[in-house]
């Protein structure tokens, strides 16, 4: 007898899943979701998870075998944890806290998840800051039985460029997935969507026919990412919400999001989206989010910068390797983000988000600490990176590092908490199929990144809208530390007896300092170590 403990996500290829197991055309809910995976699994057995396209948790009980098999999409877009201590039951869920209290174990923060979490910013996986919890990588599942554990990974992403086929084609192609992509969700009009001042998320809005948009903006905003949101909306024809955000309420906001991320996070437009998703209107139940795109198709500011300096990885790894001590200690140094992602060869590429280096982690925290590599973590997560150009390896990292443990991590725990689905319709296999095998000169050249994507837009979208740069979602943080009161509030965290347990007050005081003479480049360390002292305030309790 087959048990599905649980089904958490949703399938983008659910109507052929269906067909193929003879259930014919049945609704998309929870129960029936269920019901599909019970027969995937008597289809294919264990094989099933290379058959499903979305975002997914899924727990079975195979009765004939006395096995639990769990397992996770690809990409990571929905969470799943695992008790990974001997001598404990084996415990699962989508809770690192509740997986925690089931197997009964005392809460226990784990060393090398903080080092590696003052390294990205977030916590990789497979760790978790809490001592016996692991994470269940994406592309895996486990099966559990006479009391053995079994790890498969059912998938890794291959890039495999396809020459002799045009820009105009690949456009032509890669429309037509997207769309098909989009069209496998099960959207109606409690659906709704986030739109930036982007191309991806106009794109999406328009792509999908949604008619009702929402916008995060901040009050004292020196960004004006709503000026570009408000602008789309008029040109789509679409309702667009501008949600303000300020500094009081994104400063109260944070005990409640960690409490749901349930580890800390350093990325600062994290407390924007979970104040956004908790003011959606009560007829919203799920948005629609265009993530993705800039991972699959280069559209970070590093991509282009590579390419331009392209020659540094060339230079002797003794020189790369001192420049990143010197960037590491002296964050206002011009060209820090090369030198500290610069120190390995571009096939260890740490992705884009670096806040201390092993070194930095080391010299801010005290007392004996045991060993976090860093590029051991990116080796675990991402492989070795052979035989792929700088551009696809720089985009495979942060696909399989940043995106999955920094941004679907922390999307899929705020989703839980405010009761709002994501759906992310790029988030694919299919798009990722057709993404890995157009060539990185259709992606990224030195002045524009994610073209063949701008290019496909276009043929939606009017060229003033595709050809905007990218912005980001950013927040005015290092504006708002450089106010008193918000920055007193930050400086009493740092005073705390947990400030002065976990790290040198020499150190914290370097930062403050140098952050006084150049907001821009300090304000990042400042505000992960922040984000750590509050989760643990909340978590120690």
């Amino acid at each position: 007898m087959i048990e599905v403990q649980k089904f958490d996500g949703y399938l983008i290829n659910y109507t052929q899943l269906c067909e193929e197991a003879g259930l014919g055309d049945l609704e998309k809910n929870e129960e029936n979701l269920k019901a599909l995976a019970a027969a995937c699994y008597r289809m294919w057995g264990k094989d099933m998870f290379t058959h499903l396209d979305g975002g997914f948790f899924l727990a079975i009980h195979d009765r004939s075998s006395d096995e639990y098999v769990i397992g996770r999409d690809r990409f990571g877009i929905r969470s799943g944890y695992y008790v990974s201590r001997e001598g404990t039951p084996f415990c699962f869920g989508t809770s690192a806290v509740e997986v925690l209290s089931a197997a009964g174990l005392k809460a226990e923060l784990d060393m090398k998840s903080l080092q590696l979490y003052l390294t990205f910013s977030f916590v990789p996986g497979p760790g978790t800051m809490f001592a016996g919890v692991s994470k269940l990588m994406p592309g895996q599942y486990i099966v559990y039985g006479q009391g053995q554990m079994k790890k498969v990974q059912y998938w890794m992403p291959v890039y495999e460029a396809k020459g002799g086929v045009s820009l105009a084609e690949w456009e032509r192609q890669l429309d037509e997935v997207l769309r098909r992509s989009v069209s496998g969700l099960p959207l109606d009009e409690h659906t709704h969507a986030l739109l930036s001042s982007g191309v991806d998320s106009a794109y999406l809005a328009a792509i999908s026919g949604i008619k009702r948009t929402h916008t995060a903006c901040f009050s004292s905003s020196f960004f004006h990412e709503e000026d570009g949101a408000q602008r789309t909306a008029e040109v789509l024809g679409i309702e667009n919400t501008l949600h303000v955000i300020d500094t009081d309420r994104y400063l109260e906001s944070i005990p409640e999001l960690l409490t749901c991320l349930e580890e800390p996070c350093g990325d600062a437009s994290e407390p924007a989206l979970y104040l956004l998703c908790r003011e959606l209107p009560a007829d919203c139940r799920a948005v629609l989010s265009a993530e993705g795109i800039d991972e699959l198709f280069g559209g970070y500011h590093i991509c282009r910068a590579s390419l331009r300096k392209a020659s540094y990885w060339k230079l002797p790894r003794w020189f790369r390797r001192f420049a990143a001590v010197i960037g590491d200690r002296f964050p206002c140094i011009p060209g820090r983000w090369l030198m500290m992602t610069g120190e390995r060869d571009i096939s260890e590429f740490p992705g884009n988000t670096l806040v201390f280096g092993k070194r930095g982690v080391r010299r801010i925290l005290k007392g004996k600490l045991p060993e976090a590599d860093p590029y051991e973590t990116v080796r675990e997560c991402c492989g070795s990176g052979d035989g792929m150009d700088m551009i696809t390896t720089i985009c495979d990292h942060d696909l399989r590092l940043v995106f999955c443990w920094g941004i679907l991590q922390s999307i899929d725990r705020i989703s839980r908490a405010t009761g709002i689905r994501f759906y992310l319709p790029f988030v694919s296999k299919q798009v990722f199929d057709t993404a890995a095998a157009i060539p990185s000169r259709f992606k990224v050249t030195e002045n524009t990144g994610k073209l063949v994507f701008r290019r496909t837009a276009m043929r939606t979208l009017p060229e003033e809208i595709c050809s905007r740069r990218k912005i980001g979602f950013e927040t005015p943080v290092s504006r708002w530390l450089q106010q008193k009161e918000f920055a007193d509030q930050v400086r009493a965290a740092f005073r705390t007896s947990e400030g002065a347990r976990f790290f040198r007050r020499k150190e914290l005081d370097r930062i403050w300092k140098g952050f006084e003479r150049k907001p821009a480049k300090y304000w990042r360390q400042i505000w992960t170590i922040y984000m750590f002292l509050r989760w643990y305030d909340v978590f120690a309790q």
